[in-house]
């Protein structure tokens, strides 16, 4: 099977939104983190803005001025970084809460959406989640940050 980057985190992303709804919240970040990175790459390549990039500029404007990119992405890949690698504490345990594949998803889907130009099923139904539950998603970010 021949796919090209894109093809490629199309899949992943789908397969990280699937994994949301089976509540398997730790395929959802791997698969959603590794689509984002494609995309954040594909985005950058054509002169658009990377969620990384915008997230970045949010939060240099809101919270921390003087934060670098590599101390924002140091922090904003902690779980991320986590479940890739266990080369500095092979026993440590880390809580991936239902937020952390929300949060990735909601990085993600926009991405493939601003480079894609479309929107698959699995992503429409991730929309459809979204605006349903539009509140209590709030609320975890309101109340957990």
């Amino acid at each position: 099977m021949i796919v090209s980057k894109l093809d490629a985190a199309r899949i992943q992303l789908d397969r990280a939104i699937q994994c949301f709804f089976d509540g398997d919240h730790v395929s959802t970040i791997t698969l959603g983190e590794a689509a984002k990175e494609i995309l954040d790459t594909l985005l950058e390549i054509n002169g658009k803005q990377s969620s990384t990039q915008f997230l970045l500029a949010y939060y240099q404007e809101n919270i921390a001025s003087q934060t670098t990119i590599r101390e924002f992405k140091k922090e904003l890949n902690t779980v991320k970084n986590w479940l890739k690698h266990a080369d500095k504490d092979p026993n440590t345990q880390c809580e991936i809460e239902k937020r952390d594949g929300i949060f990735t998803l909601m990085q993600t889907i926009p991405c493939y959406q601003k480079y894609a130009h479309q929107c698959t099923v699995e992503m429409e139904r991730f929309h459809q989640y979204h605006s349903e539950h539009k509140d209590e998603i709030d609320a975890i970010f309101i109340t957990n940050s």
